[in-house]
């Protein structure tokens, strides 16, 4: 998609060759009618909310030759709704999702344009790059609209004297204003919402993958990585640290452990392990 195609307003595009370059569903494309796999996924969406393991079976049944797991993914291409419940409190379970229009009961606006999706990540986002939108987003040459949204921007520039965008009437905190230690959830929106992490996480900081971890922010950038791990008896808090913390540091991070133990389990004795 080029960036011209952003002028465009915002639809679902089938074009998934080049939407999921980096995607399994990359190789599939082609094997069966495209037309014909997203109806009947969309058909199975709304006939049920469906997980994606679920539907890879339907696929496997439909067309027993392709390869139904890389097809999977053209699930994704579908405006699609994650159902609730995801899972309940302490217990996970599986993404089962639906159509956005079996969900709403009603169809999206086919006019929404590629600036209202823009203002709005920079709302939540804000102050970023072009690169970080695009990153987020999935959506290319996005350098183009920035430019015509300048005029109704605020304009700052980093410590690399790089240019950043935002809404005119965020917050803009002072740099040297204390920020207290945080414990951040997995994926947590503030870590990946922009390519550039080292914003948020330091260099020399591992991208850590492992499921089950959450970041934990110190002085507002991610300095530990932690968990809860269950025993019988008790349960352990675990932090595993990307450097060296100070004294005060630590407590800090300890005081804030207690506090999030508290909340995650009715277990009055819960170790905090630093």
């Amino acid at each position: 998609m080029s960036a011209a195609a952003c002028k465009e307003p915002l639809h679902l595009r089938q074009d998934v060759g080049e939407i999921y370059g980096s995607s399994p569903l990359r190789k599939a494309v082609g094997s069966v009618d495209m037309d014909e796999l997203f109806a009947a996924l969309r058909a199975w969406l709304e006939e049920r909310p469906r997980t994606r393991a679920q539907l890879v079976k339907l696929i496997a049944a439909r067309w027993p030759d392709a390869d139904a797991d890389s097809l999977g993914y053209a699930m994704y291409a579908l405006p699609t709704v994650q159902v609730t419940p995801r899972g309940l409190w302490r217990r996970s379970g599986a993404s089962a999702f639906t159509t956005m229009e079996a969900w709403l009961g009603a169809t999206p606006d086919p006019a929404a344009e590629v600036e209202t999706l823009l203002l709005r990540y920079l709302a939540a986002f804000g102050p970023a790059t072009p690169a970080d939108a695009q990153y987020w987003s999935g959506v290319p040459g996005l350098g183009e609209v920035f430019e015509r949204l300048r005029p109704r921007l605020r304009i700052v520039r980093d410590e690399d004297d790089r240019e950043l965008f935002d809404v005119p009437r965020a917050p803009l905190p002072d740099p040297d204003v204390p920020a207290p230690v945080r414990f951040l959830p997995e994926y947590d929106n503030v870590v990946i919402g922009h390519k550039d992490r080292t914003r948020i996480v330091p260099e020399g900081i591992p991208r850590f993958t492992q499921v089950g971890w959450g970041s934990v922010l110190v002085d507002g950038t991610v300095a530990a990585r932690w968990r809860l791990v269950d025993a019988n008896p008790g349960a352990t808090l675990r932090i595993e640290p990307f450097r060296r913390l100070t004294r005060e540091e630590r407590a800090d991070t300890r005081e804030e452990a207690g506090r999030l133990a508290a909340f995650l389990t009715s277990d009055p004795d819960v170790r905090v392990e630093l």
